[in-house]
């Protein structure tokens, strides 16, 4: 039973994924050109928008959004732990909207309760201590460590 299990990998981790309207593609964050030809400043090129281009004019959206329920859901890049990471956008007091889909509800219960099964504390949908991230799922690791 035991040689079932495995070792869980950053790799595994489930990312958002992020629609780049002007190539037509998704982007991949692991790649220093984002998968796209030509494309190896186009992450200098997005950082510089901030606080030039509003964030739903850079065309970077949600695919799933826009697949799953036909709605153009702005997203913006963020790096934590130098991993960039695409988020969902939505101005300051707007309403939260509820897009997750079935199934990414379904991975934020297993990842909490993957934790919790091996002895770390985990909070679905709670608020990083400054207010401005919220994380599907916030696990208490060891050492006082957060992760999110």
């Amino acid at each position: 039973m035991e040689d079932d299990l495995q070792i869980d990998r950053d790799e595994d981790l489930f990312r958002n994924p992020v629609y780049y309207e002007p190539a037509g593609r998704n982007l991949d964050l692991d790649r220093p050109d984002l998968g796209v030809p030509q494309g190896r400043d186009l992450l200098n090129v997005l950082l510089r928008m901030r606080g030039r281009v509003p964030v739903a004019k850079r065309g970077l959206i949600c695919p799933d959004c826009r697949d799953l329920r036909g709605r153009r859901v702005p997203m913006y890049l963020a790096q934590r732990d130098g991993v960039w990471l695409a988020s969902h956008y939505r101005k300051p007091g707007e309403k939260p909207i509820s897009h997750e889909s079935d199934e990414h509800l379904a991975r934020k219960e297993r990842v909490a309760k993957d934790s919790e099964d091996h002895g770390f504390h985990a909070d679905i949908e709670s608020q990083t201590a400054d207010g401005h991230v919220r994380l599907d799922v916030r696990i208490n690791g060891a050492n006082g460590i957060v992760l999110g």
